[in-house]
């Protein structure tokens, strides 16, 4: 938990070419069934705070806590909301029984 908030965060995105998909268990997710992602919709910000999401793209954040220690670096950084993940909008045929879902649901 120490390491929850920008800078020091737990989750690190690498860029890299594009590659196969490892076969190898210790680097997937074997309980997971795959998706495409589809019939997504455009949304105002008001309407998008009812509606349950798995990826939401653009506009705010839905903040699970909205306390300025999350925020403010990033912001005074000059970096802007890009995406979220919300995993309440995971479809209940995700994962094969006995798995868990890829983030500790919620953790991201």
């Amino acid at each position: 938990m120490e390491n929850n908030i920008y800078p020091n965060c737990s989750i690190k995105v690498l860029e890299h070419p594009i590659s196969t998909e490892s076969v190898k268990d210790m680097f997937t997710n074997p309980g997971l069934i795959k998706r495409a992602i589809s019939d997504g919709a455009l949304t105002n910000y008001e309407k998008s705070m009812d509606q349950s999401f798995l990826i939401k793209v653009g506009g705010n954040p839905r903040l699970i806590q909205n306390k300025d220690y999350y925020f403010t670096k990033p912001k005074e950084e000059s970096f802007s909301f890009l995406f979220q993940v919300d995993e309440d909008g995971y479809p209940e045929t995700l994962l094969q029984d006995d798995y868990s879902y890829p983030f500790g649901f919620g953790s991201l």
